[in-house]
């Protein structure tokens, strides 16, 4: 991907008095104050005006502000707005000092939010910031780097994307902020994590500043979110209002995963558009307020060199493939009327499977005779009764997909 060999900073100078925050539970070094870099170059961030996907209606609480005692580990995570999305990121820790510096966030924060829920995004144009917000207790000025693209960006049962700024890590790092390296391996059920975001719902700007407290992580669930489905860690970390997408949760010092979404507040409202529902057995269940955040295990592979690779040895990222699918309704629809529609589209045979939701769409058990398909294949059946459904469909040498469907919702 192309990019700039010099470094392009933005500074942005906080027009009111700092104010102390509250500490986290987990004490950190503290460290001196970062080196700023001047420049004339006019701010690349405006105020948010476009919403991310993954509030409620009633706002959150706050977590506390991130106090500069506490930051030393927690300094490479960013403001990062991509194609006006602001969201939160993490920079993280490959190793390479002379390689592009890379953020790490929610898919939803980039351009694949508006993409086929079943794709994958590779090498795409971005413009935006990762802007390093002010720490209470620390330095006035503010310092950014403008976007160089997004190498990859999924929605595809997960909630994941790279985005490529234009300096080198070892830019970053000089500069004074912290690269966060990712955990090999995810959190097990019940660990304590610190979850560490920039939420800007409801905030003044001065106030849009690093937020961060101790939380808890559950077991993987099966997230709906009308057209998206999610495998996503259970959490209770507070303060998940919008701008928070793409925060990380840390523990140990390093990523584990990354937020989601924040369930619905009522039941009526679950399943849909930015309120999440869980299948469990073919049933919603709705913990109003509940956070998600997708696992990034095993990440830090596709980085060999320090240069994202897709495709790179023990790399989790999904690659693209020629295989997609959609389905309808894609909203909860009420029970006894009308029928499931899913259209495939690729070229080879397919098997399809219709069943609970919560099962996974892996193996072979359960599957239909092969299909052809000759670019596009349509498949209606009955609406099945009330409760939460998934149609699996495992194409020929590609990746099974999948499309849910809530009866009743």
């Amino acid at each position: 991907m192309r990019r700039a060999t010099a470094l392009v900073a933005v500074l942005f100078v906080a027009s009111c008095s700092g104010r102390d925050g509250v500490a986290v539970t987990t004490t950190v070094p503290t460290t001196a104050p970062p080196t700023t870099v001047a420049t004339t170059e006019a701010p690349t961030t405006q105020a948010p005006t476009t919403q991310a996907p993954t509030t409620t209606t009633a706002l959150a609480e706050l977590a506390p502000p991130l106090r500069w005692a506490d930051a030393a580990p927690f300094t490479g995570v960013v403001q990062l707005t991509v194609n006006g999305r602001p969201c939160t990121g993490t920079v993280v820790e490959t190793g390479v000092d002379e390689a592009p510096a890379y953020v790490l966030t929610a898919g939803h924060c980039t351009e694949a939010q508006t993409s086929d829920p079943t794709g994958v995004l590779v090498d795409r144009p971005a413009r935006g910031s990762a802007r390093f917000p002010r720490i209470p207790g620390g330095p006035r000025m503010l310092f950014g780097l403008p976007v160089a693209g997004v190498p990859w960006a999924t929605m595809r049962g997960t909630d994941l994307a790279v985005v490529e700024l234009r300096a080198t890590l070892g830019e970053v790092r000089a500069a004074g902020f912290r690269p966060m390296p990712v955990a090999p391996t995810p959190p097990e059920p019940g660990s304590a994590v610190t979850f560490v975001g920039v939420p800007y719902d409801g905030l003044a700007r001065i106030d849009q500043v690093r937020r961060a407290a101790p939380c808890l992580v559950g077991a993987e669930r099966v997230v709906l979110e009308a057209p998206w489905w999610f495998a996503a860690l259970a959490n209770d970390c507070p303060g998940l209002r919008r701008g928070a997408s793409g925060a990380p949760l840390v523990a140990d010092g390093a990523l584990v995963a990354v937020v989601n979404t924040v369930a619905a507040t009522t039941a009526e409202e679950a399943c849909r558009r930015d309120h999440p529902c869980e299948a469990v057995g073919g049933v919603v269940e709705v913990v109003p307020g509940r956070g998600y955040a997708v696992a990034t295990a095993g990440l830090a592979a596709c980085f060999p060199g320090g240069r994202f690779t897709l495709g790179a040895q023990g790399c989790p990222a999904a690659p693209p493939q020629p295989w997609s699918m959609s389905s309808y309704p894609a909203e909860p629809v009420a029970p006894g009327a009308g029928a499931w529609a899913v259209e495939v589209r690729g070229n080879g045979t397919v098997r399809l499977r219709q069943g609970p939701a919560g099962a996974s769409c892996e193996g072979t058990d359960g599957y239909g005779e092969p299909q052809a398909v000759g670019e596009r294949l349509s498949v209606e059946r009955p609406l099945p009764p009330a409760g939460a459904w998934v149609t699996c469909v495992a194409p020929d040498g590609g990746v099974p997909l999948a499309a849910y469907l809530v009866v009743g919702g």
